[in-house]
Formats: C-alpha cells, sequence, structure tokens
C-alpha cells in the first residue's frame, strides 16, 4: 500500500473594491502574504496583460501534513483585533482551508481532520465565514505510447 501524501492551506482572505492593502495591515498588524489593490495590473508569464477586478488582502499558511488547527491558531496570533469583520474597505472575508490529498492505489481515498477547541474559539471569535474544501487527486501517471 502506498503513503498517502497531503498538502494543506490555511487562509484568510479579504476582498473589496475599495479595499486599502497597506491600511488594512496596519489595523489588522499582520503583514499579507499578496495583495492588490483595484486596477493594479501585471503581466502573466505568456506576457498578456491582467488588470485587478477587485482589491485583495490575503494571509497564508502552507504546510505538507500540518495540523489544520495549529495553522489555524498561528494565522491569526498577533492580530490586533479579534473579529475580522466589517474592517474598512472589505466586502467579503472568509477563512479558507484547503486540503489536497493524492489518491491511493485503488482511485480512492479519504481524508479527516478535526478542529481543537482552540482553534474553534478563533474562528467564533474572528467572526468569519469558513470555507473548507477537500480534493483527493490521482497524481499524474504517463502515458504509453
Amino acid at each position: 500500500m502506498s503513503e498517502i501524501t497531503s498538502n494543506y492551506r490555511v487562509a484568510i482572505y479579504l476582498k473589496g473594491d475599495d479595499l486599502d492593502p497597506e491600511h488594512l495591515a496596519q489595523v489588522i498588524g499582520l503583514s499579507p502574504t499578496d495583495y492588490h489593490r483595484r486596477g493594479d495590473r501585471w503581466k502573466t508569464p505568456s506576457g498578456s496583460e491582467v488588470k485587478e477586478s477587485t482589491g485583495l488582502w490575503s494571509l497564508l499558511i502552507k504546510g505538507d501534513g500540518m495540523d489544520i488547527s495549529d495553522a489555524i491558531v498561528r494565522l491569526v496570533s498577533g492580530a490586533k483585533i479579534s473579529s475580522w469583520n466589517g474592517l474598512p474597505g472589505v466586502e467579503e472575508a472568509y477563512l479558507d482551508v484547503f486540503i489536497a490529498m493524492d489518491a491511493d492505489v485503488e482511485g480512492g481515498g479519504e481524508c479527516e481532520f478535526f478542529l481543537s477547541a482552540e482553534a474553534a474559539e478563533k474562528v467564533k471569535k474572528m467572526e468569519l465565514a469558513a470555507k473548507f474544501t477537500v480534493a483527493i487527486v490521482t497524481p499524474y501517471t504517463s502515458v504509453p505510447e
């Protein structure tokens, strides 16, 4: 039986047309992992120009085999705020937990995780919606020629 590997991502996403990432960082007391303002432009690797349709401030922790509860607690530790609801310029805010797993040899798999009482309390105090996504994927294998 092959070992199943997992990849976790825990993040807070704040979005809004009038979002000011620098001001939010000061209010929250944490530097974002990624941010942009509405209207910011950048080029894709293929050279196409993209114009951001809304502002974004995100804080992300990635881990392989990381305990979800510890990741949530670490994500918000150091914040100067307890509630992430009603921040200036923010129209959409949520906690996102994404888990990807390689399928087992039969092409299936299962994923189980729990939130500790401490992590559940942090989520409650943040006053954010929480989105949980679990993807079980079949690793790419080459096709014989």
